[in-house]
């Protein structure tokens, strides 16, 4: 018994105190850069998770294959008892795609106010305090983010009746198509 107190006393009087530093991956991701797009996206995402739950589950991301960002609006229903047949589910989907777009501020003819969506998505790709003359095709980072828009869809989809419904619409366009797979 007498070792074991021996043994903690040793312990307890000649420890030394343990620093850890960032394991390699840990240091590496601490010194990698993020995009400014990258830094964007996550703040359309953030923003949009704050957006009223009416207009669906909404998330926002980049297709390389047609280089837009789309933001998505996954409604969901109760029972598939939401809509019944492609015409009524679509009418829907374009009923939140406006709803959504006009509570940005963007009407269906496409024209806008000064409170609206591509605002909010230009600031979210800009970074606020730091700003470049020459940044991108001899315009200034801040005049480049109101460009970022026209690279931008909004997208609603709903699941009735054994099939997925969608429409989509470029943000700035005036027309909504829809399809039912």
């Amino acid at each position: 018994m007498n070792k074991y107190k021996l043994i903690v006393i040793m312990v307890a009087v000649f420890h030394t105190h343990a620093f850890s530093e960032p394991s390699g991956l840990v240091f590496k991701l601490m010194n990698t850069e993020v995009s400014a797009f990258s830094y964007g996206l996550d703040r359309l995402n953030t923003h949009l998770s704050s957006i009223d739950k009416k207009y669906g589950y909404l998330h926002a991301n980049y297709d390389w294959d047609t280089n837009r960002i789309t933001i998505s609006s996954l409604l969901l229903s109760k029972n598939n008892n939401t809509c019944k047949g492609d015409a009524e589910c679509q009418a829907i989907l374009k009923i939140n795609i406006d709803s959504f777009l006009s509570q940005q501020c963007i009407t269906s003819k496409g024209s806008k106010t000064e409170c609206d969506l591509i605002d909010n998505i230009s600031s979210k790709f800009g970074i606020s305090g730091f700003s470049r003359k020459d940044f991108y095709d001899g315009k200034g980072s801040e005049v480049v983010a109101d460009e970022i828009p026209k690279f931008i869809d909004i997208k609603a989809s709903i699941f009735s009746e054994g099939k997925v419904h969608e429409c989509i619409r470029g943000y700035i366009a005036k027309t909504t198509y829809c399809t039912t797979k």
